[in-house]
């Protein structure tokens, strides 16, 4: 009777090395590029480079400074919130409805913005981040209150208006309880002009008006790259 030679093999791979074979399932967690976020609360100071050319009539601010300070807050692994208050040092032009249309504008003038706001966070990595990294993105709501810079002797005014902005960004942790981030967004707020900018300028009557009534409200959106050191508890 032949004898099966399933029982040698099964003996013989008893006898084998396990090292190499317990290589095989997966990475050790020394040696893993991913590492836990372990707390989810962090104070952040920032500073912003801020874009933008103030729409089609150059009266929403842009092209200037951003400074703020945020307090972020973990729902879980995939979402945190935040509140914030932002100050811009930004600029714009000026409008002058009755004058020329060669002397209609004047500028660039300063202009602050002062935004509180609150926000959503989406990580990318969870409560994990990779090799440091973690990417995010976000969307900001609050509310825009601008100035109305002296040199503007018109009945524009900026005001208060509601700010919404879609960003992407990333956070570099340089330990647990310290991190960098990088942020790009597009602040976005509706501009309304007065109806007395539908007449022509009374210094040449023959000129268009400023607006016409598709233009009297407009989107606006202006760009910013933040940056921000976050410290963690």
């Amino acid at each position: 009777m032949k004898r099966s030679p399933l029982p040698a093999l099964l003996a013989l791979l008893a006898l084998l090395p396990t090292g190499p074979l317990a290589a095989q399932v997966g990475v050790t967690p020394s040696k893993s590029p991913y590492r836990d976020i372990l707390y989810g609360n962090s104070w952040t100071p920032t500073v912003g480079i801020l874009g933008g050319d103030g729409g089609p009539l150059g009266l929403s601010p842009n092209s200037g400074m951003t400074y703020g300070v945020r307090f972020d807050f973990r729902f879980s692994g995939l979402l945190q919130g935040w509140a914030g208050l932002e100050y811009m040092d930004a600029e714009r032009m000026v409008l002058h409805p009755d004058d020329s249309l060669v002397n209609r504008f004047s500028g660039p003038v300063p202009m602050s913005v002062i935004l509180p706001t609150v926000g959503l966070q989406a990580n990318f990595t969870g409560p994990k981040r990779w090799h440091g990294l973690a990417p995010f993105a976000a969307f900001t709501f609050g509310a825009a209150i601008g100035e109305k810079p002296a040199q503007d002797t018109s009945d524009f005014d900026f005001g208060t208006k509601l700010v919404m902005a879609p960003s992407l960004g990333t956070r570099l942790f340089i330990g647990d309880k310290v991190h960098l981030r990088a942020e790009a967004l597009w602040y976005m707020w509706k501009m309304k002009y007065p109806s007395t900018w539908l007449n022509a300028p009374d210094k040449e009557p023959t000129a268009p008006p400023p607006i016409d009534l598709d233009g009297m409200e407009d989107w606006v959106s202006t760009f910013s790259l933040r940056f921000g050191l976050g410290i963690a508890f």
